[in-house]
């Protein structure tokens, strides 16, 4: 019984396999050959090289994860000067490095 489980997993991945093949799909195993899409994160590591800021919005529980986040609440308050006090709550946050300093405070309204 257990070697008729092994051959169907092995026929089971050979089929996988050769459908990849056929399709022209490649597994990445190798982290420079990642995209660019695939590169982004909420939550980089201090290991992490980091090119740019991009503004999220989103649920504030889908951003839970993130690093950096605020709760935008309806209100008489414009958007530039929303997103400026959101940057400046950023930049004052004593768990930030001079590179994530610097995104932040390119980030365009």
């Amino acid at each position: 019984r257990r070697q008729a489980k092994r051959e169907a997993r092995e026929r089971e991945k050979e089929e996988i396999r050769r459908i990849m093949e056929e399709e022209n799909v490649v597994a990445v195993h190798d982290p420079t050959k990642v995209s660019e899409l695939d590169a982004l994160t909420g939550l980089p590591l201090d290991t992490d090289v980091l090119l740019y800021a991009l503004p999220v919005c989103g649920p504030y529980a889908a951003l839970a994860q993130y690093k950096f986040k605020v709760k935008l609440t309806p209100g008489s308050q414009k958007k530039g000067k929303a997103s400026k006090t959101a940057v400046s709550v950023f930049v004052k946050s004593p768990d930030i490095n001079a590179r994530e300093k610097d995104l932040n405070k390119n980030v365009n309204d």
